[in-house]
């Protein structure tokens, strides 16, 4: 069993070590300040961000998170590729049934109330 503060630390150093080969040519250059936090720190922090409610505000957080989106993607592929995931016929999806069309009675339009029953 791995606790928490190894695992955590395990995950920033393979996103920081990968981050320093590669992940660098991802993020588009501001020109603002050197934040507080480093990319490979924000990218630990957005695989699993509610393990640090109080490190960014949400404003902030969200921001960055936007602004890293597209070297996260390339993180997970770059891992999927050196842990040997991709297979030709392997599918993953990850999805929540959301509803699409809601039928609702219009209460003025019942034919109860039509007919005078």
């Amino acid at each position: 069993m791995v606790d928490g503060s190894t695992l955590l630390t395990t995950i920033f150093v393979l996103i920081d070590d990968w981050y320093q080969q590669k992940g660098y040519r991802y993020v588009p250059l501001l020109p603002s300040p050197s934040p507080k936090f480093t990319d490979s720190e924000m990218l630990t922090l957005l695989n699993d961000w509610r393990l640090f409610p109080k490190l960014l505000d949400q404003s902030q957080f969200n921001r960055r998170a936007r602004r890293l989106e597209g070297m996260l993607e390339e993180l997970r592929r770059f891992w999927l590729r050196d842990l040997g995931a991709i297979f030709e016929c392997t599918l993953l999806l990850d999805t929540k049934p959301i509803p699409v069309v809601g039928y609702k009675r219009d209460k003025s339009q019942s034919q109860y109330l039509n007919t005078g029953i």
